[in-house]
Order: C-alpha cells, then sequence, then structure tokens
C-alpha cells in the first residue's frame, strides 16, 4: 500500500501463528520503508531492529 500510516485495531485475532508472523513480516518491511504503524493488540508482538512505544492499559479506579 501508498499509505505511510496503517492504524490496525486487533490485527492478530483469530490468526494462527503462521498468519501472525506473516503479518509481523509485512509490518517490519512496512517499517523499514519509513512507514509508521499504530495498533491495538493483546498480543506481544517482536520487531527486532524496530523502535516499538507500547502503551499499557489497565483497570481504571
Amino acid at each position: 500500500t501508498d499509505s505511510m500510516l496503517w492504524i490496525l485495531d486487533e490485527p492478530f485475532t483469530s490468526l494462527d501463528r503462521d498468519s501472525m508472523a506473516m503479518f509481523a513480516l509485512l509490518f517490519e518491511q512496512h517499517l523499514q520503508q519509513q512507514g509508521l504503524i499504530v495498533m491495538t493488540s493483546h498480543h506481544d508482538i517482536s520487531l527486532p531492529g524496530q523502535k516499538v512505544q507500547r502503551l499499557h492499559l489497565g483497570a481504571q479506579r
């Protein structure tokens, strides 16, 4: 895609491990081409060599 910014909501929901790995590869390629990704996820993703910022939200009291 030509979009520099990808906004994704739970992209790994209902995917098997092979599909998750395929998406992780696509994410790495997009980031290497100076793209940005903003996503929500309950899954931990590792993107070696990439800057990842995580925001952990917990229960509010």
